[in-house]
């Protein structure tokens, strides 16, 4: 491997597990990070080192005065500040303005902006991009990337681009912000990470695979897209995966047998059902991002589904085995009623249209209507025995419910209450997702899934529905399975996935198609759901365009940006700065670690050394005797991964054996718990097995 090739690679996993990929509104994590020294002062000199007019500076509006006196405060007592202009560049009768943002508050949940980037914090990239006579392009399809400043003298900005527009693994930037991930949630422990835009070998496009403690069964992602939570019944816990490094941060203990999990409207606590008996049924409250348990309610026994008021204020738990719905506030974790609900429910909605609550039963067929503020029951629709699932189209008015063994779709009315279709669907019609425009239904019993045009509502008599044949061997063929969604609908990928851990595939369906156009293998880990980690650029205004990240780290960075007709090629530059709060604060930095083996490509199947030394970072002096030195290591495009402690051999020195079954990039994570010290603030280690 050439050095620059291996000092790109190293600069880009040293931060790779502290980045989010979309942090508009989440929490800030209380992770510790390592500072770079020399790197605490924001940069506002001159960028315009590629061709083409450039200005830059740190433009502040006219709107808030920010000296002493004038100053305005947001609701936690931050100065608020206007956004930050740094710099824009003029190709070919385009002009492109370059802004990043950083937002005050606990995470940045708020739109009061900071008056400098810090690490750490939720931030935002803009392009503004506008023709010669200053009018938006919205027509245009920009890409960016985002990446440390480290490219060497004389390279420029085309030959970066280039090298990102490759797809080789080699040229990978820390951030990309045009496309978007596969994840797929195994029968294996582990979850698939697979990158639509890579092909290792011409064998694989699997990116890297997460282990997980135990069997995964449900999971959901945060609203930012930067945590993602997977329930373990097996272990009683919930896995939380930074979903910037793909690693787990910490696995939390939630109780009994915990099933189903929902993310709750503010998007800052993660619920979930412990599917059991007693005081240990009911619902645990996770917070993702401090990764803490914040407490357990105890209702019914049995299966628990969740559903939560449109105004976040209460949950609504099923209760499979008394045939109740609880209404807990979610305030103070207090259960406010008990309904009684149809026999065995098995699903629970709310629709945005009128708030109320939608219970569907499995055992007498009903779906309960419970009026959102009141909490009473205001009506039943009439259906068969056997709902599997309910759900509502985009604005809520249209609810869905599907009955596997009555070979039906039901479609009823919320704003009127009246139940409007009952549509045939053979083959055991059972998952439902929807897009703007369609509602697809996934058969168990068939290879195959039913498109519904939603436009076709309140219009017709009777619907007329599209069969589409997706791969050869039906779900049911196998008795793998999970209560995640094997059928997930993307606007990302404009696409319809399915998992059909059958025949160890996930499915590819562009919308609109008569059937698959691409499918990803599962290499024997039998996928059985999927979801999307969205990363691509979101135009948010006529010629503007919105990347959301997490700062990583306080350093310098690039943003490589290209469009191609007109053509303008440009890598813009920023600087964050060491986060006040963490910095001096008393808070025990993390250690150095160095690694010490010189060769790190080594041969496939034979045993490899590797040697790594930590110090104190204010001494400098060894760490000895640490006793849980942990390194992870797993297989960059592969389902391999394998974890060492390590044996210490010298003062401060560690090692451990490893024999790694391939050739392939492999990535190397290390943590030490009695020193603070995780996956996040130590750096990855990156080997190639030739």
């Amino acid at each position: 491997m050439k050095t620059q090739t291996r000092r790109r690679w190293l600069c880009l996993l040293l931060a790779v597990a502290l980045v989010a990929a979309a942090c508009g509104s989440s929490e800030q994590t209380v992770d510790d990070h390592l500072h770079d020294e020399g790197d605490d002062q924001a940069e506002d000199d001159d960028h315009s080192h590629d061709e083409g007019e450039a200005t830059d500076g740190l433009a502040e509006s006219d709107d808030h005065e920010h000296d002493e006196e004038g100053a305005e405060f947001d609701h936690h007592g931050q100065p608020i500040h206007d956004e930050l202009f740094y710099e824009q560049v003029v190709e070919d009768g385009v002009s492109v303005e370059f802004t990043i943002q950083s937002f005050l508050g606990v995470g940045g949940r708020g739109a009061d902006l900071a008056p400098e980037v810090v690490e750490g914090t939720n931030s935002s990239v803009i392009f503004n991009i506008t023709d010669e006579a200053g009018r938006p392009m919205d027509d245009v399809r920009p890409l960016a990337w985002l990446d440390y400043d480290f490219a060497a003298p004389g390279t420029s900005c085309e030959a970066q681009v280039a090298g990102y527009l490759s797809g080789a693994l080699t040229e990978r930037p820390l951030m990309d912000f045009n496309g978007y991930f596969l994840l797929a949630l195994n029968e294996n422990p582990s979850i698939s990470v697979i990158d639509p835009t890579v092909d290792v070998g011409g064998y694989t496009q699997l990116f890297t695979a997460i282990p997980l403690n135990g069997r995964g069964e449900d999971w959901v992602m945060t609203g930012d897209e930067s945590r993602l939570v997977v329930s373990v019944p097996s272990t009683g816990q919930l896995a939380v995966i930074d979903l910037a490094g793909f690693v787990v941060l910490r696995h939390l203990d939630v109780g009994v047998s915990p099933v189903r999990v929902a993310l709750a409207p503010d998007e800052r606590t993660v619920w979930v059902g412990n599917d059991t008996e007693g005081d240990d049924s009911g619902v645990s409250v996770i917070d993702p991002y401090d990764l803490e348990t914040i407490g357990h309610v105890a209702t019914g026994p049995g299966h628990h589904e969740l559903a939560f008021s449109t105004d976040g204020r209460f949950a609504f738990v099923t209760n499979g085995d008394d045939s109740t719905l609880s209404v807990i506030e979610t305030a103070d974790l207090s259960e406010v009623e008990t309904i009684n609900v149809g026999e065995a429910p098995a699903a629970v909605a709310v629709s945005t249209a009128n708030g109320n609550v939608y219970v569907a039963s499995a055992g007498d067929g009903k779906i309960v209507v419970v009026d959102g503020q009141s909490h009473r029951v205001i009506g039943r629709l009439d259906a068969d025995p056997g709902i599997a699932s309910l759900g509502f189209a985009p604005g809520g008015r249209w609810g869905f419910a599907s009955n596997p063994e009555a070979e039906k779709i039901y479609i009823f009315d919320a704003t009127t209450g009246a139940m409007v279709y009952e549509v045939p669907v053979a083959a055991g019609p059972d998952q439902i997702s929807f897009n703007e425009t369609t509602v697809y239904v996934r058969s168990r019993n068939a290879a195959e899934v039913t498109a519904i045009a939603l436009g076709d509502l309140g219009g017709a008599e009777a619907l007329e529905v599209e069969t589409i044949p997706v791969g050869q061997q039906a779900p049911a063929t196998t008795s793998v399975s999970a209560s995640a969604a094997a059928l997930v609908t993307a606007a990302a990928a404009e696409a319809v996935f399915l998992a059909n851990p059958a025949e160890d595939m996930v499915y590819l369906l562009p919308v609109g198609a008569q059937g698959p156009s691409g499918s990803f293998q599962g290499h024997g880990l039998f996928p059985r759901a999927v979801q999307l980690v969205d990363r691509s650029l979101r135009q948010t205004a006529p010629g503007v365009f919105t990347g959301k990240l997490r700062i990583p780290a306080a350093s310098s960075f690039q943003v490589a940006f290209l469009l191609d007709s007109p053509r303008v090629v440009h890598c813009f530059e920023f600087s964050a700065n060491p986060d006040p709060a963490t910095t001096g604060a008393g808070t025990a930095a993390p250690p150095d670690l160095e690694v010490l083996t010189e060769n790190l490509e080594v041969p496939a199947r034979q045993p490899l050394s590797l040697r790594v030394r930590l110090t104190d970072p204010a001494s400098g002096e060894p760490l000895v005797d640490v006793p849980d030195l942990q390194i992870v290591a797993t297989a960059t495009g592969g389902n391999w991964s394998d974890r060492f402690i390590t044996t210490q051999v010298g003062d401060g020195v560690y090692e451990i054996t490893l024999t790694l079954p391939s050739a392939g990039f492999y990535r190397l994570f290390s943590a030490a718990a009695s020193l603070g010290a995780t996956v996040e603030t130590l750096p990855t280690i990156l080997i190639e097995a030739t």
